[in-house]
């Protein structure tokens, strides 16, 4: 049956006995404890004291408080000598000492040793019960200390001769994961007679329970299957040497099941081991459960489990040590050989965590599941913490108090040491792993802000979501319940909340849709779970964009349960107290220097106002609220000077093609975006939305008619320049580097500090929901890479953290789900009202709640005639007036109005009303509009010249990690050129040795081959140049920086590679081929390939900066190469190239090339005769002979080297006065 599979699973053999009893190792303790005689019930200590002390009162309550039990262990040096026992302590415990002291005396109490991490299972029930007990230490590094056992042991034993000694440990701590040595362990015990128990509770789910095993064999093992992989539901599980068990002597508990036959006057047990104790009605369904657990682990193999648990653990101290080496303390060795996957932190950095917070945040945003508290291991906390005696005194304080048992306790649970735990369980994939590194790292970051939500109850310990309307001010009690559903409406101030209830969540199931995108979802394929989990985490960042950052400081001095567990009693921000008793008590406790200014921190954190409206005059929404203070301290870029963007009657024409008239695309239209507000512009498609964006951002060819001022300023390419950011709808990214990467160098470019840089970074990454793909690659061509919104999510913050005063976005919602959009159209609100940008944007879908974060809308219709301009509330007051008809019904205000219009759904008719409502009514309406602040002198003031070599380091910087990920660029082309060389190398192989006439011709072909072969191969870069190209235009037009810093960075950056191509090319060749080794002849072949490579890449790279497309690119580049191989001088002779085209032979740097390398081969080489030839030579001559065949006479090496250095540096300079004067990002 089960219990047979139990103990074939086991290999409890013929020695062993399996009982199944309660439900996890502590039931299996107390049945060891019962049929060895040592576990004793309370109540029958002071009944057995009356045998050894009759008449003395056994029965007071002591002085000690309530239910305060203290320990007694055994001395090591000499097992009878047991501290004595103090007057002040209960009846019962004085009782249980006298009865131990008799049996002390008489050789017949047992002593039981225990290891530095048990939990208390097995560490209070030997403390209680019929024994003396003493406790292993732990080294200073937290481990078993085998060198006391092993010195303790022949102490004991010389003493205590006929004593029986039991040792029972931890095969691992429950709280670290740390291994113990138990082969050691058995075999220090068995040289002493001792016996071993061994407890399972935490290590048997992943590793091998051998009752029989030869080395570090044990008498008894606690199991609780309950951990195994199916073992819900199961029993505790006591493994028991047959030896131990006294036949003679009734079971431990006699009951039905027990016996065989009972009469009224005598009853006769069962001689079967486990049916004698396993007495009542036995759990027949929790007991196959444990045998099909066994079986399950047993097919898994415990060998597969502990390696995939090492790669695990590696993988995340490795991580940890990483990205959090300061933030989070994790206890116990790291090293992944000596422990299980049971990993204990506190979050210590950069605000302290509460451990019970942390799982709280963990379970309700991501639906992982984790536990906080001692995990059932006082003792071992007391030790990781090195608390003295004085902590421990002044935590007792906190919970017990010090009176006596009748006083009230304080009860201050929330006191305890404690910490988080979780299991990195053999069954997570990669992309869980991912998943609890990205929400553990979120709430290191972000957890603080998530305190306000939160009650924290200083009786239990316990982090309660409160709802809005139920929070109260310090010392007040909440009216809700504990057992009240996890509410979050997210609206953090008394306003009128109506607007915003569609954002109304359960954070219970907000997680419990975590718990399910990580589990239940693995029956669809990893990509798609992957997607899930990344959407929980956009989700969890959409949250933290709606909460304050309010900091609360820190306690004025240390007090070490606080600081070890993280502040949870003094700091806990705004979370609020349940109860003023709670402080009170703790302030009876605590000398006052401790506690007072920490309940004056509390109370101001309590009482605090809320924040104002940020625009004086006008009411800022709950969205602007909630994130302003979060702008405030991660956001914020500095004092922004406030510029107004006003507009009046502009028009725009485009010349359609030759010989047509000039095509009209925007009429007469006029608006006004003051400091602090958002516009958004609204049409149809072809209404001319983006045209009139380009018009009012100067990013249009020509210049528009109207008028365009800047705080009243005429608006300039200077202006423009000095004050406003463009973010195309399309904007192009290099796709190598990741999120982060990309948003690190461009806050870089614009702040000299790279802390200011690292911080606007950040919030950027917070804000707009980047936290799940911050290190995913933009991808595009060679790399998979982010979503589509994601990629429009980047460019909007890329722009954001420039922190420029006037913002414009072409379309920076499309491709993006409502929720995205709303979130984005939020973020848009908060960057306007709190630093006073002006921000224009087209839009072409809003929803209505995305119109609740705008000031204005401007309405275009066809052929860009303006429809309407106000506020969004008035839109739809206005169509009506100018239709005479009402809003279509179930259509927003906004749709019904694009839908007016548009000549396609609403008809010509009804868009020439709406023209001519808004030309009779709205222009007026609009002179009279002013923009606040009027002169230039209000706009800031452009970067210092200095920048220039900033920008230089990072752009470099950032060219350069791009090169190296990219393997087009450089990878692929060294390991073609590489493999080209071996070919060369073998085909000519040893050619140069002994030159006879016959082989110059072929020494002359290979060194035209292999220089023109590599020269053409720079065309492998023309994707990473037309990257370039367009990442180029689109900061320049931002003035990010200069052409000159972005040329200087990029040759920079090319240079090392074209050097390492030419070393190693001219290392295969030159040696394979025998070529010329007199003097520094080699030196020079590199050198002359080297500068080679320099002109071929500066010539494509300026193909690349005239011509954007990539087939005509490459078209391009490759004419203008053969064009040059053509005329250089071996296909045909110098002379003999018609007079006409001979100014391309010097234009182009392969003449030079070839010129060189020949003249450094054959210059006082000596060419063997050879009859063979044709003609055939009879003498040997001079190489320089052979050079004049070619016409080459005297060649200046040094000078054809200057003049291709010199042609690398023109091409590149004319390709940056095109990229000067080109790149406008006009269109």
């Amino acid at each position: 049956g089960a219990i047979a599979t139990i103990e074939r699973c086991v290999n409890a053999g013929d020695t062993f006995k399996a009982i199944c009893v309660g439900t996890g190792c502590t039931g299996a303790i107390q049945k060891l404890q019962q049929i060895l005689g040592i576990y004793v019930p309370p109540a029958a200590w002071t009944k057995l004291a009356v045998l050894v002390a009759p008449g003395k009162d056994w029965d007071s309550a002591g002085e000690v408080p309530l239910n305060v039990v203290k320990a007694y262990p055994a001395d090591p040096s000499g097992a009878s000598k047991v501290a004595s026992v103090d007057d002040t302590d209960p009846g019962w415990i004085r009782a249980r000492e006298a009865v131990k002291a008799v049996l002390r005396g008489r050789g017949a109490l047992p002593i039981v040793l225990v290891g530095g991490y048990e939990h208390h299972s097995n560490e209070l029930s030997w403390r209680d019960g019929l024994c003396d007990y003493m406790r292993v230490p732990l080294t200073k590094d937290f481990e078993f200390d085998y060198a006391f056992l092993e010195a303790v042991l022949p102490k004991l034993r010389a003493t205590s001769p006929d004593r029986l000694i039991i040792g029972s440990f931890s095969d691992c701590s429950n709280v670290t994961g740390m291994r113990t040595d138990i082969r050691r362990i058995s075999a220090a015990l068995r040289r002493h007679g001792c016996l071993l128990f061994v407890d399972y509770a935490a290590s048997g789910p992943y590793t091998t329970i051998d009752c029989n095993r030869t080395e570090g064999s044990f008498d008894a093992c606690f199991v609780s299957p309950h951990k195994f992989m199916g073992g819900e539901g199961s029993s505790g599980l006591l493994l028991l040497r047959k030896s131990l068990y006294k036949g003679s002597l009734p079971p431990t508990f006699g009951g039905g099941g027990t016996v065989k036959f009972v009469t009224p006057h005598s009853h006769r047990y069962s001689d079967d081991i486990v049916e004698r104790e396993s007495a009542g009605t036995p759990g027949v369904l929790q007991i196959m459960q444990t045998a099909l657990a066994f079986e399950v682990k047993g097919a898994i193999g415990p060998e597969n489990i502990e390696r995939k648990e090492h790669e695990l653990l590696k993988d995340f101290f490795a991580w940890l040590k990483r990205t959090h080496p300061k933030e989070i303390v994790v206890y116990g060795n790291q090293d992944p050989e000596k422990r299980h996957p049971i990993v204990s932190f506190n979050v210590v950095e950069p605000h302290a965590l509460h451990p019970r917070f942390v799982t709280c945040l963990l379970s309700d945003l991501f639906g992982i599941q984790s536990r906080a508290g001692c995990s059932c291991a006082g003792p071992h906390g007391v030790d990781l913490f090195e608390y003295t005696k004085q902590d421990i005194d002044v935590a007792m304080q906190l919970i017990v108090g010090g009176g006596k048992g009748g006083d009230r306790e304080p009860n201050l649970l929330s006191t305890k040491l404690g910490w988080c735990r979780i299991n990195l369980h053999y069954t997570l994939d990669a992309i869980d792993i991912w998943y609890f590194k990205e929400a553990l790292s979120f709430v290191v970051k972000h957890g603080y802000r998530f305190l306000s939500l939160y009650t924290f109850d200083l009786y239990t310990g316990s982090w309660i979501y409160t709802p809005p309307d139920e929070r109260h001010g310090f010392g007040e009690t909440p009216t809700h319940s504990r057992s009240q559903s996890l509410k979050a409406s997210f609206t953090f101030h008394e306003a009128d909340h109506s607007h915003i209830k569609a954002e109304e969540a359960d954070l219970h199931s907000f997680g419990l849709d975590a718990a399910l995108a990580g589990a239940s979802s693995r029956i669809v394929k990893d990509v798609d779970r992957e997607d899930l989990l990344k959407h929980q985490l956009e989700r969890a960042n959409v949250i933290l964009g709606k909460l304050p950052d309010k900091k609360v400081a820190p306690p004025p001095a240390p007090f070490p349960p606080v600081r070890i567990q993280g502040r949870p009693f003094f700091e806990v921000a705004e979370g609020m107290v349940r109860n003023r008793e709670a402080l009170e008590d703790a302030a009876k406790l605590l000398p006052k220097e401790i506690i007072t200014g920490d309940i004056e921190i509390l109370k101001a954190a309590m009482q605090a106002p809320p924040p104002e409206p940020l625009n004086p005059g006008k009411e800022a929404s709950p969205a602007v609220k909630v994130l302003s203070p979060l702008l405030a301290a991660d956001g914020s870029h500095g004092q922004i000077r406030r510029v107004g963007v006003k507009f009046t009657s502009v028009a725009y024409s485009v010349s359609p093609g030759w010989g047509k008239p000039p095509l009209q695309v925007l009429q007469d239209v006029s608006g006004i975006c003051r400091s602090g507000e958002v516009l958004f512009l609204m049409g149809p498609h072809g209404a001319g939305k983006t045209m009139l964006l380009n018009c009012l951002s100067g990013h249009v060819k020509g210049a528009p008619t109207g008028e365009i001022t800047f705080n009243g300023a005429p608006a300039t390419q200077q202006l423009f320049r000095r004050t406003a950011q463009y973010c195309m709808e399309d904007a192009p990214f290099y796709e190598a580097l990741t999120v982060e990467e990309h948003l690190m160098y461009a806050a870089r470019l614009c702040c000299p500090s790279r802390a200011e840089a690292r911080r606007r970074a950040e919030w950027v990454i917070s804000v707009l929901g980047l936290s799940a793909c911050r290190k995913s690659k933009v991808g595009g061509l060679v790399f998979r890479g982010i979503s589509a919104g994601e990629h429009k999510r980047l460019a909007i913050g890329e722009k954001a953290l420039v922190g420029a005063p006037v913002l414009f976005l072409d379309e920076p919602t499309s491709g993006l789900d409502a929720s995205s959009a709303l979130q984005v159209a939020q973020t848009l609100q908060v960057l306007a009202s709190h630093n006073g940008t002006s921000i224009i944007c087209s839009i072409h879908q809003p929803s209505e709640r995305m119109l609740e974060c705008v000031d204005h809308v401007l309405l275009l219709g066809t052929g860009g005639r303006q429809a309407y301009f106000g506020s969004p509330d008035g839109l739809e007051d206005h169509f009506v007036k100018a239709l005479g008809e009402p809003r279509a019904r179930k259509a927003t205000p906004a749709e019904w109005a694009l839908e007016m219009i548009s000549a396609e759904v609403g008809g010509t008719d009804r868009e020439e009303r709406i023209a001519k409502a808004w030309a009779a009514h709205g222009v007026q309406k609009m002179k009279q509009l002013q923009c606040g602040a009027s002169g230039a002198s209000d706009i800031p003031s452009g970067g210092s010249p200095l920048d220039s070599f900033r920008h230089t380091a990072v752009l470099f910087e950032r060219s350069m990690m791009n090169t190296l990920r990219n393997p087009i660029v450089i990878w692929v082309r060294l390991a073609m050129d590489v493999v080209l060389s071996l070919i060369i190398g073998t085909v000519w192989w040893d050619i140069g040795s002994d030159v006879s006439a016959g082989d110059v011709n072929n020494i002359a072909a290979v060194l035209f081959f292999n220089a023109a072969f590599q020269a053409f191969m720079s065309i492998t870069s023309m994707h990473a140049y037309l990257e370039d190209r367009a990442v180029l235009v689109k900061e320049k037009a931002s003035g990010c920086y200069n052409v000159v810093s972005y040329n200087v960075s990029a040759f920079l950056v090319l240079a090392p590679f074209l050097f390492l191509i030419s070393i190693v090319c001219s290392a295969i060749i030159y040696p394979s081929l025998s070529l010329n080794s007199d003097g520094g002849r080699f030196a020079v072949y590199a050198l002359n390939l080297f500068l080679t490579l320099l002109c071929a890449d500066a010539v494509a790279f300026l193909v690349a900066a005239i011509v954007p497309i990539f087939i005509a690119a490459l078209a391009a580049c490759a004419f203008v190469f053969g064009t040059f191989m053509i005329l250089q001088g071996f296909f045909i002779r110098f002379p003999d190239i018609p007079a006409a085209w001979r100014w391309l032979h010097w234009a182009g740097f392969h003449s030079y090339s070839f010129r060189t390398a020949l003249f450094n081969e054959f210059d006082g080489t000596v060419i063997l005769k050879d009859l063979n030839t044709y003609p055939p030579a009879f003498v040997d001559v001079n190489g320089e002979v052979f050079l004049k065949t070619f016409d080459f006479h005297d060649e200046d090496l040094t000078r054809n080297c200057l003049i291709m250095l010199g042609m690398a540096v023109v091409y590149r300079l004319i390709a940056g006065l095109w990229q000067h004067f080109f790149y406008t990002g006009k269109k």
